[in-house]
């Protein structure tokens, strides 16, 4: 794990770079890891500060300069290729031990940008070209490590933090009222995921290349695209593929020289997750099991009760366990660490439990927390094989299946008729609709699926155009193409994942975003994803001699949300302190009436489904006015902010 950092600027002499270089080496003293070392000479610097976690990381200096070419690279990376580029590559067996940096120095040198296509893991890097005067910066397909961008003139400056590319004199210090509007309706984020809160600062795309030529001209291309064609496999092949692209996800991010924790929810993914690393680890002591639990609210919230699951899969494992007594928490603990961590509004309200989750794995000495995130987004719940059975008319199937749900999952206790509907002909029927009439149908209903519930202000929607463009996000899409986007958001949520464990010097490593793995279920034919009214069935199925029996064969889910709204109510002193009287800092940006209404419904009835919105939209207020109040970034308003209602 690195924090890496570069500015070009042509006409600027060494000593003005220079300068520069050490304000961006500066907002990083406070993060992980040891001093920051730079490439600086007339009209472009690099710089990184390096966390050692893999073996091939401790003792290593960035950036990495080649001699010969000349080429300077900068990364925050893990590769899962190794062996294989450094067979293809001018290394000798000597080298077999060389960082992540370097292999991809080596790469860069030989293949130039196209090498991003050959590199397999989680990576941002920066490289100069000073055969071609070139900057070029890229970012893996899974996208879980950042790289913020700013283009003004002729300069150009890309850095891991935000803060840290504010330190170059060219970042206009304005708030993206766009951004602001996503942080209050969650779909608009993912929609627009290069967005950050600062006006002309970019994040760069998941699986994009951005080359900087020594004019400043920027050019920007995706060099990847998932297939989505369904592979015509057997069940063996299908299970015998998932299990070998599972375990070597999740080998691959155990390469450290230190513990390594997993986050153990209880849940299937997480489940999956442990046991597989229990399986291939060289010495089971050296992983640990970090779990959050609730015992003071389960007896309100059912839901969010998992240890009898997080019990069963530790005695498997055979490994040790901490316990974060999560209850005594709230979604207001740590937030001054989560938002310096951010550096935006903090708009998920179980961050806490993750915090918590890092700070418990630092203090036990590890360095790297293997995680389940959106396992289920990955695999697919298997649903959309209803309406694929309706297409081509094998009742018999759709039958089989509407009764499995009915059967074996709680959540579809309806009839058959009921399901046959909402599961099957209805998702066909708005498929089939042209976009145009759709979207034109949604507009005369008036009806937009908002979470959180709708605290907007008039004007901020007529600016960011909210409402137009939350209809225009309830289009329908192809079956392939919806898995898809339905990993976006995942992509989001990456994100701060990664911001958050480096604030506790932790790497979060997440074996279901494995390229790999993305793209093999994202080809799985519906039915190895639902089998018997089954979801997720081909990883219960791959896996079922390593899972736990209770864990492979539980259909519902745990709930972190509800411990979220339980805590919180019972801290509702402290809300109704800091919402009542609305902070002038949300003043053109939310509607007052709107924020009373969210907060008095989710205070009535705090634990109940229908509060889930209002309880989304309170914490985003709150934690919204704070991040607005404190402005730890030095922003000022968006000269287009609207002031009033």
């Amino acid at each position: 794990m690195s924090f890496l950092y570069a500015w070009l600027s042509p006409h600027r002499p060494l000593h003005e770079i220079e300068r520069g270089l050490r304000s961006m080496a500066e907002t990083l003293a406070e993060l992980p890891g040891g001093g920051s070392d730079g490439f600086c000479q007339e009209g472009i610097g690099l710089g990184a500060k390096v966390f050692e976690n893999q073996p091939e990381s401790v003792g290593e200096r960035q950036p990495i300069r080649l001699e010969g070419s000349g080429v300077v690279v900068v990364a925050d990376a893990r590769i899962d290729n190794r062996s294989e580029l450094i067979d293809q590559l001018p290394l000798d067996e000597d080298s077999r031990g060389a960082s992540d940096c370097e292999i991809i120095a080596r790469s860069f040198e030989r293949w130039g940008a196209a090498c991003v296509e050959r590199l397999i893991g989680d990576f941002v890097f920066a490289a100069w070209d000073p055969r071609t005067g070139d900057l070029v910066v890229a970012r893996d397909p899974m996208g879980a490590r950042q790289a913020y961008w700013l283009s003004h003139g002729d300069s150009f400056a890309v850095a891991s933090r935000l803060s840290c590319l504010l330190a170059t004199p060219e970042v206009p210090r304005e708030i993206d009222e766009h951004w602001i509007a996503g942080a209050l309706q969650w779909a608009l984020l993912v929609e627009d995921l290069d967005r950050t809160p600062v006006r002309g600062v970019r994040r760069l795309p998941a699986g994009a290349v951005l080359r900087v030529d020594p004019r400043g001209k920027v050019r920007q291309r995706t060099f990847w695209r998932p297939e989505t064609k369904d592979l015509r496999l057997t069940d063996d092949d299908a299970e015998q593929g998932f299990r070998e692209l599972f375990l070597e996800a999740v080998r691959c991010r155990m390469r450290s020289s230190f513990p390594i924790a997993t986050g153990l929810s209880g849940g299937l993914d997480s489940s999956a997750v442990t046991i597989a690393a229990a399986q291939i680890a060289v010495d089971p002591e050296r992983l640990l099991a970090v779990s959050a639990t609730f015992p003071s609210i389960a007896k309100h919230a059912p839901s969010t009760d998992e240890r009898r699951y997080v019990d069963a899969v530790v005695r498997k494992a055979g490994i040790a366990a901490v316990t974060v007594r999560a209850d005594e928490l709230s979604p207001l603990s740590h937030r001054d660490e989560i938002e310096r961590a951010l550096e935006a509004p903090n708009v998920s309200p179980n961050a806490y439990i993750n915090a918590a989750l890092y700070a418990a794995a630092s203090e036990a000495g590890c360095r790297t927390l293997l995680t389940g995130v959106d396992g289920d987004s990955v695999v697919g719940h298997g649903l959309d094989a209803l309406p694929y059975y309706l297409r081509r008319m094998r009742w018999r199937r759709l039958h089989a299946e509407l009764e499995g749900l009915r059967t074996h999952n709680p959540r579809y206790r309806a009839s058959l008729g009921t399901l046959l509907w909402g599961g099957a002909v209805k998702p066909q029927l708005r498929r089939w609709l042209p976009a145009w009439l759709h979207r034109a149908r949604a507009r005369l209903r008036g009806r937009v699926r908002w979470f959180p519930a709708p605290v907007f202000s008039a004007s901020l929607d007529r600016r960011a155009r909210i409402r137009e463009r939350m209809i225009d996000l309830n289009r329908p899409t192809a079956l392939g193409a919806a898995n898809w986007y339905g990993l976006q958001g995942v992509l989001q949520s990456l994100q701060w994942h990664h911001a958050l464990g480096q604030r506790w010097g932790i790497e979060p490593a997440h074996p279901f975003q494995d390229r790999r793995l993305v793209e093999f279920c994202l080809r799985l034919p519906p039915d190895q994803r639902l089998r018997n009214g089954r979801t997720r069935s081909i990883l219960r199925r791959s896996l079922a001699d390593l899972l736990p029996v209770e864990v492979a064969a539980r259909l519902d889910k745990g709930t972190l949300g509800a411990s979220g709204q339980w805590t919180l109510a019972r801290d509702h002193a402290e809300l109704l302190e800091s919402l009542q009287g609305l902070p002038p800092a949300l003043d053109g940006y939310v509607d007052p009436a709107g924020v009373v209404a969210a907060l008095e419904e989710y205070l009535a009835a705090p634990r109940a489904r229908g509060s889930q919105a209002a309880y989304a939209a309170v914490f985003c207020c709150l934690t919204l006015a704070e991040w607005l109040q404190a402005d730890p970034l030095g922003l000022r308003p968006d000269g287009r902010r609207p002031t009033a209602g």
